[in-house]
């Protein structure tokens, strides 16, 4: 069947648009996270700038043709080849034909991909030249953005794809809140970007200083840095007022009043803290005004995190804030946080994230006598020795 150009490009999005042979596609694309995030740099595959974000074949061929109108064959190939990220030479592979481009769910992940860049791309871009770019979905049409797991589950009979999607669904925890947007997208105006220097100089270190080390490792390294949301909540690191005004400073200066509530919210979460932490309460209440909470919008959040422990922890503290907000009397449109959990029956993680209470009271004082919670030092033993099946597993984009 000959493939046909997608005429539904409504702010130049070449949109996913599945038949009905593709059922958990459908239902995908209305279960797409509030805010994903690309990290991107100057040798980054494809274009992506504050206006646009370009795949590699948006301008050749089938770059106009929606990738679910393509022969099952060729599209599993595309979508095959975008996740596993072949190398050849010891050089990163680069198609030409690859009409996909990467976004997560997880500021997590992208942090640590954009470290990875600084090191491991072969130019050695600066700080203030790797870039994060966070987009908030509801100003996007249906079908801009489709969740890699769903995709893979569209392709499974494809041999390749199946076995990815059996280590994406793995226990060892190898998902990092991927989502796919395809062609050319115009992000102008839907957008804000920051560099990694600026979040660095606002005192990234300071709220996980774990990121200080270990910069030349994605997937394993994320791993590492995941270990210690297992323990959670019997061992949490709660947050200082220092923290707290430094998250609020640094969302504010790198992405502006739009997204400064969640962007804090997030900075907070990368590592695990106590449900209802008292200074991000009392740090939120006293810098945001039910004014600007109400302006900003964000009386809904939809949140999908599954197998995603720091996107699972944001869900809770959003929770947590809008009931400290309305207990206090606070007239602001109450949250609304909706977890979105396909598959968590086997979430991977030796703690069901899923049902955390707050049951970490009687453990304060272990917590800080004998966790430290700026490092979480006593985590940080996990082994970094992958499976041969996970040596190859894609590290860029």
């Amino acid at each position: 069947m000959a493939a046909h150009p997608n005429t539904n490009t409504a702010g130049h999005a070449l949109l996913f648009q599945p038949g009905p042979d593709l059922p958990v596609l459908d239902r995908s694309l209305t279960s797409i996270p509030r805010y994903l995030f690309r990290t991107y740099a100057p040798k980054s595959n494809g274009f992506t700038n504050e206006t646009i974000v370009e795949a590699p074949a948006a301008s050749r061929g089938n770059g106009s043709v929606d990738l679910l109108q393509l022969p099952r064959d060729q599209a599993a190939s595309m979508l095959w080849n975008h996740l596993k990220w072949k190398t050849r030479n010891g050089s990163w592979f680069r198609d030409r034909d690859d009409n996909l481009m990467s976004w997560t769910s997880s500021l997590f992940f992208a942090i640590q991909h954009g470290l990875r860049r600084h090191h491991s791309d072969f130019d050695k871009p600066d700080f203030s030249d790797i870039r994060i770019c966070v987009v908030d979905t509801r100003k996007f049409p249906k079908g801009t953005f489709v969740k890699d797991l769903d995709l893979l589950e569209a392709y499974v009979d494809h041999q390749d794809v199946g076995r990815f999607l059996s280590l994406r669904l793995s226990d060892g925890g190898w998902y990092f809140g991927e989502y796919l947007s395809q062609g050319r997208l115009d992000i102008q105006g839907r957008s804000a970007h920051t560099s990694l220097r600026l979040l660095l100089d606002m005192g990234l270190y300071d709220l996980e200083p774990r990121f200080e080390e270990d910069q030349e490792h994605l997937a394993n390294r994320i791993l590492e840095l995941r270990v210690p949301f297992a323990a959670a909540p019997l061992i949490t690191c709660p947050a200082s007022k220092m923290q707290v005004r430094k998250a609020i400073a640094a969302a504010q200066a790198s992405f502006g009043d739009e997204y400064a509530l969640p962007f804090a919210l997030m900075l907070l979460c990368l590592c695990p803290r106590p449900r209802r932490d008292r200074a991000i309460l009392a740090g939120f209440e006293a810098t945001f005004t039910d004014e600007e909470i109400t302006r900003l919008s964000l009386h809904t959040i939809a949140v999908d995190g599954e197998r995603l422990p720091e996107v699972q922890q944001f869900a809770g503290l959003a929770h947590d804030l809008r009931q400290h907000l309305t207990r206090e009397g606070s007239a602001i449109n109450p949250f609304l946080v909706d977890n979105l959990h396909p598959r968590l029956a086997n979430p991977g993680l030796p703690i069901d994230l899923t049902r955390i209470d707050d049951i970490a009271s009687s453990l304060s004082s272990l917590s800080s006598k004998s966790y430290t919670c700026a490092l979480c030092r006593p985590f940080g033993g996990i082994s970094t020795n992958a499976s041969p099946a996970f040596q190859s597993l894609r590290e860029d984009d």
